[in-house]
């Protein structure tokens, strides 16, 4: 979203962000006005034991638990959101698909909104299983009723947070929500995917393809350049909070070992890479690295599936193996595969004879590489942030959307 905020700020716009818990260090830093919308009832560190809470979890129960603690941010939301985007004098929301509550603050202030889909697109849409399978996509009717009862579930799953924005909803006279997807703006919805990543066949009505929001040119990350030996290299990465598993990089690393890779490998804020120890092929591990100067060096991507970092990739045209953690990576895990750009391995099925085999494959099969500069070619043709900015000021304008 900085990248959006960056543009529209640009075009002299006020940029404000209304967030629940830690902002992180990069929307300040760009200088961007923060809005705290924890509580004493509800504080920041909600979030934190969210993230306790759903990493003692396995299976569906993540899912349940994520329901449990979104209903509580929502109320958090929407006791604080309203009064404060009004005192602002907010003219017009963007707001992220899963801040479930976003809806109903532009609703109870009567100020339009769009949504925006930073991560992977949860519409409903029984051509496509719910972001939290890795199931293989496959348009037959008997995926399609599978993909269905999927969708039930979750919906099922997220009665909790339903309730709790009809608490707010019925007494203000608004039209009660029957489930979780029924906040989607009437006027835009936006997506940093593409069209070859997210085949369905039953889309969203005002959905536009924006293709990722890219950051700008320079990252002065520090890196220890003079660590890579000339080897072809493999960029490993599992995202910046869910990847406390250090087995998973090891395993990783053992399954490179022989391919004749220099690994460099980001443990983010989860993993302290001292814990890591000694590991196969001498790789490079440091916490963050320049992420887009190694994409276009590598030969291809590990990563847990992560949209913004799998877009990345995809960018570059670089061909990748997800193995997936959490949320919607199972989901991307996926698409990626359907689009031929890559190879996907669940984490039950993660050994390191797996990642050996799939690295092989994905070195020496040019199918993959052909299939990830065709995604490539597309995400180079699409608007991004700056066409994102143009789509929002139409929309708000009234003006009929010609992208």
């Amino acid at each position: 979203m900085i990248e959006v905020a960056r543009e529209l700020r640009d075009r002299g716009n006020r940029v404000t962000f209304y967030i629940f818990g830690d902002p992180g260090p990069g929307i300040e830093a760009a200088g961007f006005q923060v809005r705290q919308l924890a509580d004493e009832m509800t504080p920041p560190d909600t979030q934190v034991k969210f993230g306790q809470a759903a990493g003692a979890s396995s299976g569906t129960d993540v899912l349940r638990t994520h329901a449990k603690y979104t209903a509580v941010i929502s109320e958090a939301i929407l006791r604080n959101a309203p009064q404060l985007v009004q005192d602002d004098q907010v003219e017009a929301l963007l707001i992220d698909q899963v801040t479930l509550a976003g809806s109903t603050v532009a609703d109870l202030t009567g100020i339009p909104y769009i949504t925006i889909c930073n991560a992977l697109m949860i519409d409903p849409d029984p051509s496509l299983p719910p972001y939290f399978l890795s199931k293989r996509i496959d348009f037959s009717e008997a995926a399609e009723a599978d993909n269905a009862a999927a969708w039930q579930f979750l919906d099922d799953c997220y009665e909790p947070v339903v309730a709790s924005l009809n608490t707010f909803r019925v007494p203000a006279g608004l039209a009660p929500f029957e489930k979780f997807s029924d906040g989607w703006s009437p006027l835009l919805q936006i997506t940093q995917e593409v069209r070859g990543l997210e085949p369905r066949t039953h889309l969203p009505e005002h959905l536009e393809y924006v293709g990722p929001l890219l950051k700008r040119a320079g990252d002065d990350t520090d890196f220890p350049w003079g660590l890579l030996d000339g080897r072809p290299l493999a960029y490993v990465s599992m995202g910046t909070m869910q990847n406390r598993a250090a087995d998973r990089y090891r395993t990783i690393a053992e399954g490179c070992a022989g391919t004749g890779l220099q690994l460099v490998i980001t443990t983010g804020r989860g993993l302290d890479p001292a814990e890591l120890g000694d590991l196969p092929g001498d790789p490079v591990v440091v916490p963050f690295a320049p992420q887009t100067q190694l994409l276009e060096r590598c030969e291809l991507a590990i990563t847990s599936g992560g949209l913004n970092g799998v877009m990345e990739a995809l960018h570059h045209g670089k061909p990748m193996l997800v193995t997936p953690i959490a949320w919607e990576q199972p989901g991307i895990a996926a698409r990626v595969e359907f689009s031929g750009a890559g190879r996907m391995i669940a984490t039950d099925e993660l050994t390191a004879d797996a990642v050996h085999e799939a690295v092989v494959d994905l070195l020496t099969n040019p199918n993959y590489r052909e299939a990830a500069a065709k995604v490539a070619a597309e995400i180079d043709q699409s608007p991004g942030a700056s066409g994102l900015a143009d789509l929002v000021e139409q929309a708000l304008s009234g003006e009929a959307i010609s992208a």
